[in-house]
């Protein structure tokens, strides 16, 4: 399956806090998919949306202004 998203633009948002998956798999996330970033956000845990809501609507609201639309084929 990661072969079909390799040219996906991906936003791999984490929190330097998360004590159930470690940032190190963000780091090998972003190197298997080369049209991705990662953003850490400081002092939250797993959850970042519940936890820093708006922050993490921020970090999104820029990723999605900054990347262009995707052509569906339709």
């Amino acid at each position: 399956m990661l072969p079909m998203i390799t040219s996906i633009p991906t936003l791999l948002i984490w929190g330097n806090k998360d004590r159930v998956v470690d940032l190190a798999s963000a780091a090998m996330l972003e190197q298997n998919l080369p049209n991705s970033q990662v953003r850490v956000m400081d002092g939250v845990g797993h959850l970042p949306y519940e936890e820093s809501p708006e922050e993490f609507c921020r970090i999104v609201t820029e990723f999605l202004a900054l990347t262009p639309a995707m052509d569906n084929g339709k």
